[in-house]
């Protein structure tokens, strides 16, 4: 973005937005995201239709005044989506320093990091079982959900590897 000061004349004020297109959550959505977030994190929670965005909270005021007038394609951290009874946590977040070191973690081996990165069927052996962040070398990968017959994959479709290492 690049912004100008006008100097001289007639300096218009920017007004804070009527009605954002952002709303804060409700109490009741704001319980089902916090477990997912470090405790002391400085954002405060925001959402779009049932998207949540965590914005930093030195800068809510600026976001929701462009928000009003710009279209922002992004701002702040996706959290997830909210359903009816969860969270449905976003990759932004697995990759983010928001996310809560509470969340359960399952370290993964070269060979299965690697799966999980080309998107493919990943075997582990845990008695875990929901969401969970996957990690190499204590590095986030992504998301995963351990039913109890298979493990769904999270990684997003468009960045996963599609070539492997010998070719």
């Amino acid at each position: 973005m690049a912004c100008f000061k006008k100097r001289e004349g007639d300096i218009a004020r920017i007004k804070a937005p009527k009605k954002p297109g952002l709303q804060k959550l409700t109490h009741r959505e704001a319980g089902l995201v916090q477990p997912w977030l470090q405790p002391n994190a400085a954002v405060q929670l925001w959402k779009h239709e049932e998207l949540v965005y965590a914005l930093p909270e030195d800068h809510v005021q600026e976001i929701l005044t462009l928000s009003d007038k710009l279209y922002l394609r992004k701002a702040g951290v996706l959290a997830g989506k909210i359903t009816a009874h969860e969270l449905l946590p976003d990759h932004a977040l697995a990759m983010s320093t928001l996310v809560s070191k509470e969340i359960v973690a399952i370290s993964l081996k070269q060979e299965e990091a690697l799966q999980y990165l080309r998107k493919e069927n990943v075997m582990i052996d845990t008695s875990h079982k929901g969401r969970a962040l996957v990690q190499f070398s204590g590095i986030n990968l992504g998301w995963i959900n351990v039913l109890s017959n298979r493990i769904n994959n999270y990684y997003p479709v468009a960045w996963r590897i599609l070539k492997s290492g010998s070719n």
